[in-house]
């Protein structure tokens, strides 16, 4: 039985990958016996072995999850995932959602701009929430901090991908106030 925080810890460690962690509850269950298992025990026992990917990162950032955002950038690196193709979810996402919000601005309904923009209906609630969160202007921003995060990772304006990535993910998951900020 996982004392409080211990299910969690679970979970966090071996997000999205179910195979894993029903193999870590069969590996406590043998190493533990039967009865109350602490997060402290959890902690010790259980192996990271969440697996991420690009487009969880996106997810991430859509639903404006810093802490997991982060965490999967983090596991992206991690696990040795070129810089470049982070980049490329993240300025996938943001061109479609610009493009939304250019059309929606400019008279056409919401759903139609999404359906133009590729956003298949399962997604768009997040589109609409990232949308909420950040005005054409922001996302505009967002844009130019992806552009300049690109002549980074390839070397021609100075800086370090991942860092440079860090503070993309932290504005696209953030609110777009403060972006409007610095992009003005």
């Amino acid at each position: 039985r996982p004392a409080q925080g211990a299910a969690e810890l679970i979970a966090d460690r071996v997000e999205g990958n179910l195979l894993a962690a029903d193999q870590e509850i069969r590996k406590l269950a043998l190493l533990l016996g039967k009865g109350n298992v602490s997060a402290e025990q959890v902690a010790r026992a259980v192996t990271d072995s969440a697996r991420y990917d690009v487009f969880g990162l996106v997810d991430a950032v859509d639903e404006g999850d810093q802490a997991r955002a982060h965490r999967i950038l983090s596991g992206l690196r991690g696990e040795g995932v070129e810089p470049v193709l982070v980049l490329w979810a993240l300025a996938r996402e943001l061109r479609a959602l610009a493009a939304v919000g250019w059309k929606v601005s400019h008279g056409t309904a919401e759903g139609d701009a999404m359906r133009a923009a590729g956003i298949w209906p399962r997604r768009q609630p997040l589109a609409r929430r990232v949308l909420q969160r950040h005005p054409l202007s922001s996302l505009h921003g967002l844009l130019r901090q992806c552009a300049l995060t690109d002549r980074i990772i390839k070397g021609a304006a100075p800086g370090r991908p991942w860092p440079s990535l860090t503070d993309l993910v932290s504005a696209m998951a953030g609110s777009g106030r403060q972006q409007r900020g610095k992009a003005a």
